[in-house]
């Protein structure tokens, strides 16, 4: 935390408090076992979460995303895949196409099962905090305060329902985008493939990076002498906003995601997003 005073004077005063955050964790110990998996996705059986010896709490684990099938990566016929194309579930053009980065062996071996998942995020920040900045005029107070968090992943699982699973509508830019036989050039997957939308891989992870206005406040002081006359010894008038302005390339309805599950971390699973509030505030002593 660091505050300063930037410019004092007989009628304006200007200052500003700071609050950086750095958080590193990391796992030490898990007693006898190797690994614990984490966290509920609805439309998934595979947690979403890994806690591992080295690795921090809100390590995110899924498969990694490698665009998707085009015709090229089949034969002639169009549905045998060609010798060294990694296969998942039924795949076709247009279905997810995930890297082959493991097998029963150690070594990739042509298909993509449980061994090809991998950390596929950090739902840690680099950094995260706020800048609130007051300026006083005489009777008159201004404040806004800025907060931010930089450098963390989420796993936005909203978009694997939005993108045709189930009774759900697709989301507008995706179906401008996905892969069609008239759209070819895209990494975007068809809504039909319904066994890669049901699996956490790095597809779905965003950045969750944003600069959000918190909250502005303006408050008056009326002068002694005046509220004296109605026998008080202080009134002010206060006007506040609350989550103005939020700056963020976050696709999700909010970056700063819940969850009712506690091992659910850095995953979106269409969270609330933070409304905008005003409040008008009265302040009187008497």
């Amino acid at each position: 935390m660091l505050g300063s005073v930037n410019i004092k004077s007989k009628s304006f005063t200007w200052s500003t408090d700071i609050n950086y955050n750095i958080n590193r964790n990391n796992v030490t110990q898990l007693g006898t076992q190797e690994q614990i998996l984490s966290g509920l996705v609805i439309n998934s059986a595979v947690p979403p979460n890994i806690i591992k010896v080295g690795l921090p709490l809100g390590s995110l684990y899924g498969y990694i995303h490698d665009g998707v099938y085009q015709l090229s990566d089949f034969d002639a016929g169009g549905i045998i895949l060609k010798a060294g194309i990694p296969s998942f579930s039924v795949p076709k053009a247009g279905n997810f196409k995930f890297r082959d980065i493991s097998g029963a062996n150690g070594k990739p071996d042509g298909k993509i099962d449980a061994y090809d998942r991998a950390v596929i995020g950090n739902a840690n920040p680099k950094n995260f905090g706020g800048i609130n900045n007051t300026f006083s005029y005489k009777r008159l107070t201004f404040s806004a305060f800025l907060s931010w968090q930089y450098g963390i992943d989420l796993l936005n699982t909203s978009n694997s329902l939005m993108s045709g699973a189930g009774y759900n509508n697709l989301r507008a830019d995706y179906y401008r985008n996905m892969w069609t036989l008239d759209r070819q050039e895209t990494n975007v997957p068809n809504f039909s493939d319904i066994a890669g939308r049901n699996v956490q891989s790095s597809y779905y992870i965003k950045d969750g990076s944003f600069l959000r206005l918190q909250n502005v406040t303006f408050k008056y002081n009326l002068p002694t002498t005046l509220i004296k006359k109605i026998g008080m010894s202080y009134l002010d008038l206060s006007f506040s906003a609350d989550n103005l302005i939020l700056i963020s390339d976050y696709d999700g309805y909010d970056p700063e995601v819940t969850s009712t599950d506690p091992g659910n971390i850095g995953v979106d699973y269409f969270s609330y997003p933070r409304p905008k509030t005003y409040t008008i505030g009265l302040n009187v002593r008497f």
